[in-house]
């Protein structure tokens, strides 16, 4: 069986889902910014299913290295799965360029190159698949994170324009907006628990989805009625609401 890469396999979703592949039998590519912290994953992962993980550095923001780590792997890859992102703070990027720049270059820039490269290996494997993890905060700017939103919205534009071009190669794309997600990366956040859903709960309905071939999925599914409203309020007014 091929391998799929896990671009952010340090988070708490990545961490999830590579337990639910693991457990098909998947092979495994597991990146981070420092893939030691993913050691103890990668032996628990081989013990309990017997599966080959692999670990390797990969870095968003270090654009040149995109392409060649990720091509490194074309003869083994049957899916990639994007999950790195930064939260950031949005009152810093406001101020500081340096954070601002960080919150574009891994949730935008960094990670449609990888997406590229991705897609330009497995275009050549038939019944392939690549999975982007968004964020339902890409689908309107509001003023408290229009940073990470803004670079979310173009992560699923350009989502969905790359799912137009692998149709025809038997590439499945899937992007993921989840919602309220309770991680390390949102634990100084307080989410309303109605509608957190847990990682482990995320990466279950992404792989559901991408064995059902669903291109656009929330998570949870109740974000997709909460967006639509969100989505319908006139910018007359919403430009006045403190989001």
């Amino acid at each position: 069986m091929k391998s799929i890469f896990i671009l952010g396999a340090s988070s708490d979703i990545g961490k999830a889902l590579s337990y639910e592949y693991a457990k098909d039998g998947y092979s495994l590519i597991l990146s981070a910014r420092d893939s030691s912290v993913l050691n103890d994953l990668k032996i628990d992962l081989e013990v309990k299913y017997k599966v080959q993980v692999d670990l390797v550095n990969l870095n968003l923001e270090s654009f040149r290295e995109i392409e060649s780590i990720i091509s490194s792997y074309h003869e083994k890859l049957s899916g990639f799965v994007l999950m790195a992102g930064y939260l950031g703070e949005q009152n810093l990027a406001e101020s500081d360029s340096l954070e601002a720049i960080k919150l574009m270059n891994i949730n935008y820039t960094g990670s449609c190159l990888a997406l590229e490269q991705a897609a330009k290996i497995l275009k050549t494997t038939r019944n392939s698949f690549i999975i982007g993890v968004a964020s339902v905060a890409g689908l309107r700017g509001r003023q408290s994170n229009y940073y990470y939103g803004s670079a979310k919205a173009g992560l699923i534009s350009f989502l969905s324009g790359l799912r137009n071009k692998m149709c025809k190669h038997d590439c499945h794309v899937l992007t993921v907006l989840p919602g309220f997600v309770d991680t390390k990366m949102t634990a100084h956040l307080d989410l309303p628990k109605a509608l957190t859903a847990s990682a482990t709960q995320v990466a279950k309905d992404i792989k559901k989805a991408q064995k059902k071939k669903k291109n656009v999925i929330y998570s949870l599914f109740v974000w997709r009625y909460i967006m639509y409203i969100i989505r319908m309020i006139p910018e007359s007014i919403f430009k006045k609401m403190n989001l």
